[in-house]
């Protein structure tokens, strides 16, 4: 095949072809870890369609107009090459190309005289450069049919040149023309559970953590889940919080990706034996990779990992080891204004933004003052929840109190005054950090810093 790979088939020196996010897949691929069924478009098929089209100056006079700090501007360009992407003609072959490989991994099981229908799949855009690792627009979810997948096909093409996206490479004054897209089609058979694991952070490269939830993948935060911290050395759960799932995300009878209500929200996601299975892939994926690691699995009768998201920030990998440097920030949108389902182009204005919109931001330096947005503030969000656990069982073992607890500047300021730490711990900056990434507010380069060594020091006492 000319445009199409099989992750068996890609090798180390297909960066350019396949793009990051294939590359690894493929690398864990042949580590005989379980992943649904995937094929890679390689970023020849939109060179090919760019040269066919006679698109490539098309696309250069509309950047030429493009304004960074115009936000209409930059919205008026991304719709010209979206509209541009989606009038082109494939190249000869990529279809056919395409429909085998689509019905291949898609192949209905029958049972009995009963042929089940096909599972939807998955678009997963795998460019030449990092993408923001908490930003999940490059993904398309549930695309039902071959025809959508054409569709899609060119909707995560334009993707690359969403106005965040966009303005992110004209700041880095990154040439066009060393942009390169491929993309992962990958089945989305029905599990019950999901996960979103991450094999460090930046202030605790011994942990791993886990958030875990009921019902299809939610990549725009809508569905309450639970979280696990494992010790990467002998995969031991230190702490978690359960909470009550109150909502799932499923399939309803218009083949729609939405919320449901969810009974027994409070019941156990993965029994003990999984949540270490889960540790144990992601722990194997920072180590194939060499790199700290978000990965995605689904869980059912077998656990699948899905694609694996780089984190940006550097650690050498081993048990005994450090971070050195601090994960990146960039912006985020409002969960609430995006949706996981695919929506057919032809109901959109060619105007339109789509509902799956790109954020592929690359890591930059951390600025001052600092937005607590994106990456740092769920990474930091994530390793505060552990931290408030940590305080909170110290604080009613010293001074045996069962009523609810107040803010953790307070408890740790008591804690304090008893000499509950080997030194003071600056409980107020804590409250601030909390704040400030809940809030998505502003927090200075040097308080975040201190924070994150606060963090740390606690994490000793898990």
């Amino acid at each position: 095949m000319l445009y199409l790979k099989t992750l068996s088939a890609v090798t180390q020196n297909e960066l350019q072809a396949a793009g990051q996010r294939a590359m690894d897949l493929a690398f864990l691929h042949q580590q005989q870890i379980h992943m649904p069924a995937s094929f890679i478009v390689l970023s020849t098929a939109l060179d090919e369609t760019v040269r066919l089209n006679n698109l490539k100056y098309k696309i250069d006079y509309i950047l030429t107009h493009a304004q960074p700090e115009i936000a209409s501007s930059m919205t008026n360009t991304y719709s010209g090459v979206r509209k541009a992407l989606l009038e082109a003609k494939l190249p000869p072959g990529l279809e056919t190309e395409l429909r085998e490989m689509y019905e291949q991994i898609t192949a209905p099981l029958a049972i009995g005289e009963l042929v089940a229908e096909r599972p939807p799949v998955r678009v997963i855009m795998s460019a030449n450069r990092l993408d923001d690792p908490e930003s999940n627009d490059t993904i398309i979810q549930n695309v039902n049919s071959f025809e959508e997948l054409l569709l899609a096909l060119r909707e995560s093409w334009a993707l690359a040149y969403h106005p965040t996206a966009l303005s992110v490479r004209l700041r880095e004054r990154f040439p066009d023309n060393r942009l390169k897209i491929a993309l992962i089609v990958q089945t989305m058979d029905q599990s019950p559970v999901s996960v979103h694991a991450y094999s460090s952070l930046p202030q605790d490269h011994k942990t791993i953590y886990l958030q875990v939830y009921n019902g299809y993948l939610d990549l725009r935060d809508r569905v309450i889940k639970d979280y696990y911290a494992i010790s990467k050395n002998g995969l031991r759960i230190i702490t978690n919080e359960l909470r009550e799932q109150t909502h799932i995300l499923e399939r309803n009878d218009a083949k729609e990706l939405a919320l449901a209500p969810l009974a027994n929200g409070k019941d156990d996601k993965l029994n003990k034996n999984d949540l270490e299975e889960v540790a144990r892939l992601t722990k194997k994926a920072e180590r194939v990779l060499q790199t700290p690691v978000k990965v995605f699995f689904t869980a059912g009768e077998t656990i699948e990992l899905l694609w694996v998201n780089r984190l940006g920030f550097d650690v050498i990998i081993g048990e005994e080891t450090s971070a050195q440097t601090v994960v990146t920030v960039t912006e985020t949108v409002d969960p609430e204004q995006r949706s996981d389902d695919f929506i057919l182009a032809a109901e959109q204005s060619s105007e339109q933004m789509p509902e799956s919109s790109a954020n592929p931001a690359p890591i930059q330096p951390i600025s001052t003052p600092l937005e607590m947005t994106g990456v740092a503030a769920k990474l930091l969000n994530a390793s505060l929840r552990i931290v408030r656990q940590v305080v909170e069982r110290k604080y009613r073992s010293m001074f045996a109190e069962t009523d609810s607890l107040g803010n953790i500047s307070d408890m740790v300021n008591r804690l304090n005054d008893a000499n509950a730490f080997s030194r003071p711990v600056d409980g107020a900056l804590l409250l601030q950090a909390e704040e400030a990434a809940r809030s998505e507010s502003r927090i200075s380069e040097t308080d975040y810093a201190k924070t994150i060594e606060e963090v740390a020091f606690l994490m000793t006492y898990v």
